[in-house]
């Protein structure tokens, strides 16, 4: 009777004792922060975009042309006022771009001159301001 007693008390304290730690193995199907989705960061870029003066104040009345990339080239989108870079609002926002893939924008507004440059959608970040001179 004295063996099966001193087994169960062995046994007990075997399976309360902590496990010993295994090293850690990557599930395959779950994403790292060192290797992001490449679904999800294909098509969650953003660019903020907006056409002011040196000052900073928005340019009433201006426009964006997509010149080329990711949207249809041609189309024109008018800017969202009162805009400020200041207070963070207004100017156009182009969604669901894939980032490092390039998009062409040309700013332009009656009685200021043009400005064309080429932007990579990313994640996060600040407004691109167009600064757009008087003629």
């Amino acid at each position: 009777m004295k063996f099966p007693v001193t087994a169960l008390i062995a046994l007990t304290l075997a399976g309360c004792s902590p496990a010993v730690p295994s090293s850690p193995t990557a599930n395959p199907t779950t994403p790292t922060l060192d290797s992001p989705n490449p679904a999800d960061a294909a098509t969650n870029g953003w660019i903020w975009a907006m056409a002011v003066e040196r000052t900073g104040a928005c340019v009433a009345d201006a426009a964006f042309e997509i010149v080329s990339g990711q949207s249809p080239s041609g189309d024109i989108i008018r800017q969202e006022t009162p805009c400020s870079v200041w207070d963070y609002g207004g100017g156009i926002m182009l969604r669901n771009l894939t980032t490092g893939v390039a998009v062409t924008l040309r700013a332009s507004a009656p009685g200021y001159n043009t400005v064309e440059r080429s932007l990579s959608p990313k994640l996060s970040g600040p407004v691109e301001a167009f600064v757009l001179d008087r003629q």
